[in-house]
């Protein structure tokens, strides 16, 4: 086990430091508490790397990220885009098992679709998915919002997202 600043200092390759955070996430995951604390003052870097990891660890176990689901959904008003994008797939991560939590997040989400960079797009799109897909109460919200932004994007992939969260909800 390692300690948060050992393992963002330590000289290896970002993915490697991401898979490093993960484990110990994992093991131990009061680790998330040191990160929001030392959030602020993190490089985009790092602060991409952590919540990478916090989205790694989402797909093993939902049930230790839930806690921190505010935080996470406070990161999708970052400035980097590695960070945004990383928050929104934990978001849509969250919104299969507790959609209910992430609701929050539509407004986020939402403005995502304007954004410059393909992937914040998609990412945004594909949390969106998730929460209709899993909310009906939401999906309701979200349908007349799939088909404007689907009709709007002209980034294939992203468009491809939109349209199959209509075709998932039976919508033509």
């Amino acid at each position: 086990m390692s300690s948060l600043k050992e393992i963002l200092s330590a000289k290896i390759k970002p993915k490697e430091k991401m898979a490093l955070l993960a484990k110990n996430i994992t093991e131990q995951p009061s680790i998330i508490d040191d990160i929001i604390a030392q959030f602020a003052k993190l490089s985009d870097g790092d602060k991409g790397n952590c919540l990478s990891a916090m989205q790694a660890v989402s797909l093993e176990n939902i049930n230790i990220i839930t806690p921190y689901t505010e935080f996470i959904i406070g990161c999708l008003g970052a400035k980097g885009n590695r960070i945004r994008w990383e928050a929104a797939e934990t978001v849509g991560n969250i919104a299969r098992k507790y959609p209910e939590r992430v609701s929050g997040a539509i407004p986020a989400l939402l403005k995502f679709s304007d954004d410059e960079g393909t992937v914040v797009r998609w990412s945004g799109a594909k949390a969106l998915y998730e929460i209709a897909i899993a909310s009906p109460k939401d999906a309701e919200k979200l349908i007349p919002k799939f088909k404007a932004l689907a009709a709007k994007e002209e980034n294939n992939g992203v468009k491809k997202t939109y349209l199959k969260a209509l075709k998932t909800l039976g919508i033509k």
